[in-house]
């Protein structure tokens, strides 16, 4: 007699294996900035300028000041930034994922909560990387980068940066000229003393990669330790060129696009240039997280404070499209 299966339902397996998360970007910024600890709200840090005129020197001539020495402050301000999620565990009992509850009714932990805090903390790394350059308080559609003014807002806002020829689009035809023109011929030699970078998002630096083995015939091979890192050295240049995920074209926006002020921009100048203030920047990774039993929920909090600011805006290079 033939099986009669009418009152069941179709099966699916939905608790085999282990919990995946979606690949999420690392974040690299960090290692091209100058960071500062302790900015409880505002600091101010201190520039010193100094000028040596010549003068004649023959004969006994009595001296005659004509130098000045400059001590000036570049602003460096913080915002408070702060998170929280409520997680009900009561609310897993009825899914699949009723398998990483204790046995009982009466639960005040689940075996997945590492790997939640774990993806938390790679998150709020890339947003912090998002945030220092492509951030603007201004927009709405963005509860990430609304928070505080990045890197490119203050090098717009500025009017003696350097500005790169702008291209319609960057591609494989266009990302060399840029390059070029901006190692070569943009940066001022003040800026190319100091270890110069250039700083893009991660598709243009790929683009840059394809357009480099293209014009080689394929002979060029940047090291796998430098890929890794998502580097180059540019070919006969000591400058170093970076692709990071604070300036890629991508960014998430909780509503609408990112704005096109940010997508395929590229800046050039130097670590000790670029002033990233926290109080403690081991707050990024640091989550407090406890069990409420008055509402049968584990809480998550954390809080920040960050901000940036550029010391020398006329050692700072700058690309976008038209």
């Amino acid at each position: 007699m033939a099986f009669v299966l009418s009152d069941l339902v179709a099966y699916i397996e939905e608790n085999k294996g282990d919990l995946m998360t979606k690949a999420i970007l690392g974040y690299t910024a960090w290692d091209h900035v100058t960071i500062i600890d302790g900015v409880k709200s505002e600091i101010k840090v201190p520039d010193l300028e100094s000028t040596v005129p010549f003068q004649v020197g023959t004969g006994c001539n009595a001296v005659t000041t004509s130098g000045s020495t400059t001590i000036s402050q570049t602003s460096l301000a913080t915002s408070p930034i702060e998170f929280a999620e409520k997680i009900c565990l009561n609310s897993l009992e009825d899914y699949y994922t009723q398998k990483y509850l204790p046995k009982g009714a009466n639960v005040d932990s689940v075996a997945i909560f590492s790997d939640i805090l774990n993806r938390k903390i790679a998150q709020i790394a890339l947003q912090v990387e998002q945030v220092m350059f492509q951030g603007n308080t201004a927009y709405t559609n963005s509860t990430v980068l609304k928070q505080i003014h990045g890197f490119i807002k203050r090098v717009d806002d500025a009017s003696d940066e350097v500005i790169a020829t702008a291209q319609a689009s960057v591609t494989t035809s266009t990302v060399r000229t840029i390059v070029n023109e901006i190692i070569f011929q943009k940066i001022p030699s003040a800026a190319y003393q100091n270890n110069p970078i250039l700083l893009m998002g991660m598709e243009n630096f790929r683009l840059l990669l394809q357009k480099l083995w293209e014009d080689n015939a394929f002979n060029y091979f940047p090291g796998a330790a430098d890929l890794d890192k998502h580097m180059i050295t540019y070919p006969g240049t000591n400058v170093k060129i970076y692709g990071i995920a604070g300036l890629n074209n991508d960014t998430p926006v909780d509503t609408g696009a990112l704005n096109s002020t940010v997508k395929n921009r590229m800046i050039c100048t130097y670590k000790e240039n670029l002033l990233v203030g926290t109080d403690l920047q081991a707050d990024m990774k640091s989550l407090e997280t406890w069990y409420e039993k008055k509402d049968r929920s584990i809480y998550i909090y954390g809080r920040m404070r960050l901000g940036t600011a550029i010391r020398y805006t006329d050692h700072v290079v700058t690309y976008a499209n038209t």
